[in-house]
């Protein structure tokens, strides 16, 4: 920004002085557009599931017109990653019934790149794509987890939002789905530099 300023002092000084040379008494009007600045962006995200399935991360980017950014997710617990045996909806491994504690655990991770458009200042579009997991595991009654298939998926994450600038924060909102059945909502805060 300080070089955005001096760059537009030395432009205004020099059109005075061309003014001057020209015989002119003064200038009437100038019109500076800075929207072409490009700004850098780091946010802290959150992301909720009806799953229910929350989840934290970070996304940096930069956009002029056009732009690109990259975004990670994860939801902090990764024993539903660690599991002995899958099982189906209803718990049954191999056709057999197991004994559950209760207890489960969800486990998410996303990595997402895209691309990013800003029609005007204040706004931008973004659009992307990635690798996504999401599971969930229930705890045996001897302590081990089992991932339950019906409720977990893997594979491409599909991202689409917008992201305001309002002068040096921004604020965005994404909507996210992994393969078309697991879908989360993510809203970020952070700051533009």
């Amino acid at each position: 920004e300080e070089e955005l300023s001096t760059a537009r002092n030395t432009a205004l000084q020099e059109l005075s002085q061309r003014a001057t040379a020209l015989g002119a008494n003064a200038v009437v009007g100038v019109d500076i557009d800075m929207s072409d600045a490009a700004a850098a962006f780091a946010t802290l995200n959150y992301g909720f599931s009806t799953a229910p399935q929350h989840s934290l991360g970070l996304t940096f980017g930069m956009v002029r017109k056009f732009g690109w950014y990259v975004s990670a997710m994860t939801g902090l617990g990764f024993d539903a990653f660690n599991t002995v045996a899958t099982c189906d909806e209803l718990g049954n491994v191999d056709g057999e019934t197991q004994i559950y504690s209760g207890n489960t655990a969800n486990s998410r991770l996303s990595f997402i790149a895209g691309a990013m458009f800003r029609p005007v200042n204040v706004l931008a579009l973004k659009l992307g794509a990635g690798y996504g997991t999401r599971s969930l595991a229930w705890e045996t009654a001897d302590g081990n987890y089992i991932k339950n298939e019906a409720y977990s998926v893997s594979g491409v994450d599909l991202n689409a939002g917008v992201q305001l600038f309002l002068n040096k924060f921004c604020l965005s909102i994404d909507f996210v789905t992994t393969n078309a059945k697991y879908s989360e909502v993510k809203v970020g805060v952070g700051v533009g530099f």
